[in-house]
């Protein structure tokens, strides 16, 4: 069964509109998937000037816990992390 996104929260915030998404065989859905946050010319801009976050919580979703969270993440990704504060 699919979870629902953990930036959910922020897709109400920023008026997305979301779809139901479910595979053929049933097997990771149905969960709310965005499918846009305003009109298609802005997010492309943004695709092609900057950066964009690209929510699939029917792929996966992935929680890490624990004392060494922030150093296992600041290793996965490019940009530091444990220099932000909670929420950031």
């Amino acid at each position: 069964m699919a979870h629902p996104s953990p930036l959910a929260p922020h897709d109400a915030f920023a008026d997305a509109i979301t779809g139901t998404y479910a595979t053929p065989d049933g097997g990771a859905g149905p969960v709310d998937v965005v499918e846009m946050c305003g009109p298609l010319e802005l997010e492309y801009g943004a695709l092609r000037k900057g950066a964009i976050v690209l929510d699939c919580p029917h792929r996966a979703v992935i929680e890490v816990s624990g004392a060494d969270a922030i150093e296992f993440l600041d290793r996965m990704f490019t940009q530091r992390l444990r220099d932000l504060a909670p929420g950031e």
